[in-house]
């Protein structure tokens, strides 16, 4: 799918953050985190708003192993409301817990 997607951005400029955003949720899933990082990042400079997007590059900065920036962003998308952001921050502090606190 993300060659397709490759093959789309250079073809047809119209709807471009999304799919620059499909891209990174793509690569996302086929555990490609920077290459997910750079498209999310692409999606944002086109629309800074969309809050999937921060929330899917968030999700690709910690599975990278950059926790303060990705906690940071992740944070920002669940102080918006976003029930999946809330979720996974708190199955972060858990996990925090559990590592370093022993409980």
């Amino acid at each position: 799918m993300a060659i397709l997607i490759d093959r789309y951005l250079q073809l047809d400029d119209s709807n471009v953050a999304e799919v620059w955003r499909m891209k990174g949720f793509a690569d996302f899933q086929n555990g490609n985190y920077s290459r997910s990082e750079e498209a999310n990042i692409q999606a944002l400079n086109i629309n800074s708003n969309d809050i999937n997007t921060k929330k899917y590059l968030a999700l690709a900065i910690l599975s990278q192993g950059k926790e303060v920036e990705g906690m940071k962003l992740l944070t920002e998308v669940a102080q918006k409301g976003d029930q999946d952001a809330i979720d996974k921050l708190e199955e972060l502090k858990h996990a925090y817990h559990r590592r370093y606190l022993n409980y």
